[in-house]
C-alpha cells in the first residue's frame, strides 16, 4: 500500500503524487497496487484540511475517472479559492501570502483536476478561464515561473487548458497604439500561431492600447526591463562557512547557518556550496550529512554540493561537507556558499570561502578528528 491511515497531510500528498504518476502512465484503477492507495485515499478525504493535498487528490481521483470523490474535492477547493477581480487562485496553506511559487504550484494541481476528466460544463471552463488569467499573470518573460517544480506543473495544466479550448481557424488582427497613433500590427493566424511576435514600446512612461478583430484567442504581456540600485534589505537566513580540520590534500568545509525571519519554520531550504578548483566532495558526505538535523538529500556534481533542508527553525544548525583535493591548483580564489529558500529564491544569504589558511596553493597537514 502506497500510504498510511494516518491521515497526516506530507503523507496523504506523497501518496496521491504517487498515484497521479502511475495514472498518467497508463496503469488501471483496479491495479493491485493503485486500488488500495485509491481507498486510503478517500479514506482520509474528510479529514484533510490542507489544499495542497485536497488539489492533489482531486487531479489523482479525475485521472481515476472517480467523479464523485472529485466533485466532492472540488466542491471544498472552491470554498477556499481567492478571487482577485476576475481571476482565481489558491494560496499555498502555510508561509506568507505572497509565496507564489508554491501557490502557482497548487492552483495548477486544481486546473489539472477541472480539464483532465471528461467534457468540462461551462461553469467549469469559466472557472478554469479564471484560474489561467491568474496564473499567466505569475509568468516570466521567458514563459516559465518561480522555480522548477512549479514550472512543470504549470505548463502540463496551461496545456491541456490550450488543447481543451482550442480553436484551429482562429484568425486575429491585433493593433498596438500608442498615444492614438498605430505602432503595430500583429497578425495571428492558423500558419504563425507558435510565432512570439514582439514590438519595442519607445516611451516609457506611456499610455499604449492593444486593439484585437477576429475570431480565437491570443496571450499578451508586457515586459518592462530597468536597472535600479538594490535596496539594502535584511536577509532571513545567516550563513558562515570556513574550511576546517584540514590534512594532506582533503578538509572539512564547515557551515553553520540560521533563520531569522517571521515564521516558526521556513519552507523547503536548499545549502549550495561551490568548490574550491581542484577539489571536489565524494560519497562520504552524503553519509555524514544524513544524520544531521532537517537534512532531506544530498547531491552534489563536479562543482557543488547541494543539501535540501526539510526546513529550518530558529535554532543555529551547522553542517560539515567533507571536501577532497583531485588536482593541485595555484593562486585559489574564494567560492561561494548560499542558502536560498526552495519556493522563494530571493529569501536568500551568501558567504564566501577559501582553502585552509595557508598560501592557498596546498592544505596544511593536521590531524582529522
Amino acid at each position: 500500500m502506497l500510504c498510511s491511515q494516518g491521515g497526516v497531510n506530507d503523507d496523504l500528498s506523497l501518496c496521491a503524487f504517487i498515484t497521479s504518476a502511475l495514472l498518467e502512465r497508463g496503469k488501471p484503477k483496479d491495479d493491485a497496487t493503485l486500488g488500495p492507495a485509491l481507498s486510503c485515499l478517500k479514506d482520509n478525504i474528510s479529514g484533510t484540511s490542507n489544499t495542497y493535498t485536497l488539489a492533489l487528490m482531486a487531479y489523482t481521483f479525475t485521472l481515476a475517472n472517480d467523479l464523485n470523490t472529485r466533485q466532492t474535492l472540488l466542491n471544498r477547493l472552491y470554498l477556499l479559492g481567492q478571487s482577485t477581480g476576475s481571476d482565481l487562485h489558491w494560496p499555498y496553506p502555510s508561509g506568507p501570502s505572497d509565496l507564489v511559487s508554491a501557490s502557482v504550484e497548487l492552483t495548477a494541481y486544481v486546473l489539472l483536476a477541472l480539464v483532465s476528466g471528461p467534457q468540462p460544463s461551462t461553469e467549469e471552463l469559466t472557472t478554469s478561464s479564471r484560474i489561467v488569467s491568474w496564473m499567466s499573470k505569475q509568468q516570466n518573460p521567458y514563459g516559465g515561473f518561480a522555480s522548477t517544480q512549479d514550472t512543470v506543473v504549470a505548463i502540463q495544466a496551461l496545456a491541456k487548458y490550450t488543447k481543451l479550448t482550442f480553436n484551429p481557424n482562429s484568425n486575429l488582427l491585433v493593433t498596438v497604439f500608442g498615444n492614438r497613433v498605430s505602432l503595430k500590427q500583429f497578425q495571428v493566424a492558423k500558419t504563425n500561431r507558435l510565432l512570439l511576435q514582439k514590438q519595442p514600446l519607445p516611451n516609457i512612461p506611456g499610455n499604449y492600447n492593444l486593439t484585437i478583430k477576429g475570431n480565437g484567442c491570443i496571450f499578451s504581456q508586457i515586459v518592462l526591463k530597468y536597472n535600479e540600485l538594490p535596496e539594502v534589505e535584511k536577509s532571513p537566513f545567516s550563513i558562515s562557512a570556513e574550511a576546517t580540520v584540514c590534512t594532506d590534500g582533503m578538509f572539512y568545509l564547515h557551515v553553520v547557518v540560521s533563520y531569522n525571519g517571521p515564521r516558526t519554520t521556513t519552507n523547503m531550504v536548499v545549502i549550495e556550496a561551490e568548490m574550491l578548483s581542484g577539489f571536489s566532495t565524494n560519497e562520504f558526505t552524503a553519509l555524514l550529512l544524513s544524520g544531521y538535523s532537517f537534512v532531506k538529500k544530498v547531491e552534489s556534481n563536479q562543482n557543488s554540493v547541494f543539501i535540501y533542508l526539510d526546513q529550518l527553525d530558529h535554532s543555529t544548525q551547522e553542517y560539515n561537507i567533507f571536501v577532497v583535493q583531485d588536482m593541485v591548483v595555484f593562486g585559489l580564489k574564494p567560492v561561494n556558499v548560499k542558502i536560498y529558500d526552495y519556493y522563494q529564491n530571493e529569501d536568500s544569504a551568501t558567504t564566501t570561502y577559501g582553502p585552509c589558511p595557508t598560501d592557498g596553493n596546498e592544505v596544511p597537514v593536521t590531524e582529522i578528528v
